[in-house]
């Protein structure tokens, strides 16, 4: 079990940095195509990540195993097409940066 913890913590600790560096490369420019499509790709993978780990530390019960393996393909692209929806009215709506 603490090895599960560790792990979802070390990706969450990367996907952060990551999400932070991405953020000062675009200098915030949230309706930019780049920062739309890093932060989007850092998302998925985080998200699939986690849903991995999750499935390893359930492999003995093969059920929820699965059941957590396609939850995890569901919210990952839920995550997508959510997040390019709000790029898209973000960038619509002329949104810059404050900085």
């Amino acid at each position: 079990m603490y090895a599960t913890l560790i792990a979802a913590v070390a990706v969450m600790v990367v996907s952060s940095a990551a999400l932070m560096a991405v953020g000062t490369a675009y200098k915030w420019q949230v309706a930019s195509r780049g920062y739309g499509l890093w932060t989007r790709a850092i998302g998925v993978l985080t998200v699939l990540a986690l849903t991995g780990i999750t499935v390893w530390s359930r492999r003995a019960d093969t059920l929820v195993a699965v059941l957590a393996g396609v939850g995890g393909l569901l919210l990952a692209g839920g995550y997508v097409w959510l997040h390019v929806r709000l790029t898209n009215n973000l960038r619509n709506a002329g949104v810059e940066s404050s900085l």
